[in-house]
């Protein structure tokens, strides 16, 4: 019998070869995907991280602040825009909460499977997120990632 050395499973991400690796990623952000079913969905969740984000500033800042989120949305050209004047993300933030799984909202915020900017992101072909901070500002768009989503050649992983 081979003995070895203990192991922690779910290292086995990290461990794995890309294209094994990046399966497994489109595996899992196509089951997010698939866990919302409404047309409804995109509103709800930006609205929803709109209001968690207006009312974390209205805490910070108390009777200084007049919380407002503004919506357009425009069937013509197919899009929608949520803008808000909550708190922003910070730089690490803005880097990790598009990632499956990863979220920063506590039990006292909407939504709970923490998976809900990973839909936004990867269920449409171009998302656009800008973010003002304290000490960050950043722009930054996603563009075709339901299209790579949907690709199996390995050459495009």
């Amino acid at each position: 019998m081979n003995k070895f050395e203990s192991f922690d499973p779910l290292h086995a991400k990290q461990a794995a070869t890309s294209d094994v690796a990046t399966r497994s990623l489109k595996r899992e952000i196509s089951n997010i995907l698939n866990s919302y079913v409404g047309w409804y969905d995109p509103f709800a969740e930006l609205i929803q991280n709109s209001l968690d984000s207006i009312e974390e500033r209205a805490l910070q800042e108390k009777n200084s602040y007049a919380p407002s989120i503004w919506i357009t949305v425009n069937i013509k050209d197919n899009f929608l825009i949520v803008t808000d004047n909550g708190v922003g993300l910070d730089e690490q933030k803005f880097k990790s909460f598009l990632a499956p799984d990863f979220s920063f909202k506590s039990g006292k915020t909407r939504g709970h499977k923490g998976v809900g900017a990973t839909y936004l992101a990867y269920g449409f072909n171009f998302m656009q997120v800008c973010s003002k901070a304290e000490d960050f500002t950043a722009v930054g768009k996603m563009v075709d990632a339901r299209k790579w989503l949907g690709d199996e050649n390995p050459r495009n992983q």
